[in-house]
């Protein structure tokens, strides 16, 4: 079968009995048209039309058949696909088994070119397929013959080409006996061996050969009888049969303290051994056997180490905490080499990187074995609210001191020690506890009173806050915290308990000066008032006073003292800044227009006036011109009422509502009466 393309210069295929063949086809049939265009113009051509023209898809679907390169999804004009037979299918060679993709009609019909058939039939002992019935495939019904091997003879009164035929269970007929083998003869026994005969002595048969104990076997141990060459048709054994050798070796080496056993006579044939022992004292280091073999076929060596005989070692001093593994005792003496196993004895575990053995080397001395076993490690201490506080180590033997947290107490001891109770480690006794530590009941005070403690609990770490009664002041911290006492078990109050006292300060009088704060008759326990001096005097003591405990102000009320007419006022002057319209006082206040006084101005954020301050005893320059006068007045109101929002800031005091006193003046304040408290 063939298969031609149609594009000049492309290959054409060729398949002969199962065989492609690729040969590049010459463009005879396009020569004439293309001889007189430009190569150029052919490739131009060419792809120009290569891009017209469409894909194909998937190629063909076989039954029996299979492409060789995997399936794709797209084919370009005249790409091909080859096919191959499914394993125990043969092609037939008058059917074409390549595809390819036309550009105008797809893929050209391929039909199945694959069918089942006999395998190839197989020659006898005697005989063989004739040449002439060779075929590539054997389709049902096939019929070959047979004819005899050229050194095999035909049998009398049988065919003389029997023929096989293909059934259709894809098997051959059986082949009948027609004709008999050239005999080899007997190929004997080789000289101290024997042979075993498979079969037969005919042509194809088969011969095995053994040699007796002692003798090596030279050559093949099998042997066939086997045509004597492609134009001699006569038969022999091959190979030929083996001989039966026997090699001997020389004596084994001497050793220092030992001998060895074995050999007849001094004599030593193949596959003999020898054994090595020591003399009493001396063990044996290495293998104890050699054997006697041959390499060549000729001279025989010995395969094996030649062992030494090396001293004992005695009784050895096991490392602390261990034992033999697997329990037994110790022996008095130990060969060279002789390794002993350890293992640590319950409790104590292997320190990490040591190996547990020793060994007893040539010098009858047993290998160096540092510290070999440890203690396990007891469980850490867990306790809620504890700690370790002091310790080396958890391992088996040692002690630990536990402790609490601060706030507890430790209950059931501070000392536990890691033993072996019941095969496990763990500690001699149960671990204590830790609870908190408890205060008294904070003091009750008069006059005032603590939040407590819904449980009446007070433990460690608890605060109590003291509040009075209504108008009694809290003297002293108000908060007191349960704290650990010195002997670590018992809890106290860090502070004392505040009072609650009703402390009472009446506004101070201070000559030629005034105190720049709202109005209040009296005042409470650390309020605190700013004094100020009027124009021309100076200010004598602290300028901020405080009411303290006794109900008296501390420091002593300070003194506004004459100043030199040279000396500047106390106050700098501040520059001018425009009048700020009054605000309408809240309901409950005095006017100053009421009070015959003359209207302060103040933030806007405040209905509140400062009383006026006195003039001076008759020092102070009067001021010719009333512009300037004004100018002055305008400044100290402006300075004042800044001033009293910087003291509200700083002051500790229990603001006052406005509705409870009236804005009066300087001079109200004078005839104000003494209170008696």
């Amino acid at each position: 079968m063939q298969f031609r393309t149609l594009i000049p210069g492309a290959l054409e295929i060729h398949s002969l009995k199962g065989r492609i063949k690729w040969v590049e086809v010459p463009p005879v049939m396009f020569r004439n048209f293309f001889s007189h265009l430009d190569p150029r113009i052919l490739v131009l051509f060419f792809s120009l039309f290569s891009g017209v023209l469409g894909d194909c898809g998937p190629p063909p679907v076989l039954k029996y058949a299979k492409p060789y390169d995997p399936i794709k999804s797209i084919y370009k004009p005249f790409e091909t696909v080859v096919y191959k037979c499914l394993p125990g299918y043969k092609e037939d060679d008058s059917k074409p088994f390549i595809a390819t993709c036309f550009p105008d009609k797809g893929w050209n019909r391929v039909e199945e070119f694959c069918e089942r058939g006999c395998e190839s039939p197989q020659e006898t002992r005697f005989s063989v397929v004739s040449d002439d019935d060779f075929l590539y495939f054997y389709p049902v019904g096939s019929v070959v013959h047979h004819i005899c091997h050229r050194s095999a003879e035909h049998i009398l009164g049988h065919p003389k080409r029997p023929a096989i035929t293909c059934l259709s269970n894809y098997t051959w007929t059986s082949v009948p006996v027609f004709c008999k083998g050239q005999s080899c003869g007997d190929p004997g026994k080789p000289e101290n061996g024997n042979r075993i005969i498979l079969t037969d002595f005919l042509l194809k048969a088969n011969v095995n050969f053994t040699c007796n104990e002692g003798y090596q076997l030279i050559g093949s141990p099998t042997s066939q009888c086997l045509s004597r060459s492609f134009s001699n048709n006569t038969v022999v054994w091959k190979p030929k049969p083996p001989i039966c050798f026997r090699p001997t070796c020389p004596p084994p080496p001497e050793i220092k303290n030992g001998t060895y056993t074995g050999g007849k006579n001094g004599t030593f044939p193949l596959n003999s051994n020898v054994t090595y022992i020591c003399d009493p004292g001396f063990s044996l280091s290495g293998g104890d056997l050699l054997h006697c073999i041959t390499e060549d076929n000729k001279t025989g060596i010995w395969r094996g180490s030649v062992p030494e005989c090396k001293g004992d070692c005695p009784r050895p001093v096991l490392p602390p905490h261990s034992s033999l593994r697997g329990g037994g005792s110790l022996d008095d003496t130990y060969p060279a080499a002789a390794v002993l196993r350890l293992q640590c004895i319950p409790g104590y575990e292997y320190i990490s990187g040591i190996t547990p053995k020793m060994t007893c080397l040539d010098t009858s001395k047993w290998s160096d074995l540092p510290t070999l076993c440890q203690g396990k490690r007891c469980p850490v201490p867990n306790i809620e609210n504890g700690k370790i506080v002091s310790s080396d180590d958890l391992r088996l033997g040692e002690e630990v001191i536990l402790g609490c947290n601060y706030g507890y107490r430790i209950i059931g001891g501070t000392t536990r020690q890691c033993v072996l109770r019941s095969g496990v480690v763990d500690w001699n006794r149960e671990l204590p506890s830790c609870e908190r530590i408890p205060c008294v009941r904070p003091p009750v005070i008069a006059n005032g009173r603590y939040d407590p403690n819904p449980s009446d609990v007070y433990d460690a770490g608890w605060i109590a806050i003291y509040r009075c009664d209504p108008d009694y002041s809290l003297i002293g911290n108000p908060k007191i915290t349960c704290v650990v006492a010195e002997n670590g078990l018992d809890g106290e109050w860090d502070l004392p308990s505040p009072e609650c006292k009703k402390v009472k300060c009446h506004r101070p009088s201070i000559p030629n000066g005034n105190v720049a704060s709202v109005f209040q008759a009296t005042y409470t326990y650390q309020d605190n008032l700013e004094i100020e001096c009027n124009p021309g005097y100076t200010l004598l003591g602290s300028s901020s006073i405080q009411c303290d405990s006794d109900s008296q102000w501390k420091p002593s009320l300070p003194v506004c003292d004459k100043i030199p007419t040279t000396s500047k006022p106390t106050k700098p002057p501040t520059p001018a800044v425009p009048s700020t319209p009054p605000i309408p006082p809240k309901p409950g206040t005095v006017s100053p227009k009421e009070d015959g006084t003359e209207a302060a101005a103040g933030p806007p954020t405040t209905t509140q006036t400062t009383p006026k301050d006195e003039p001076g005893s008759g020092h102070v320059i009067g001021i010719a011109i009333g512009a300037v006068i004004a100018a002055i007045v305008l400044a100290a109101l402006i300075y004042a009422a800044v001033r009293w929002f910087s003291l509200q800031g700083k002051a500790n005091t229990h603001p006052a509502s406005t509705d409870n006193y009236r804005v009066v003046s300087e001079k109200d304040v004078a005839l104000e009466p003494k209170s008696k408290d």
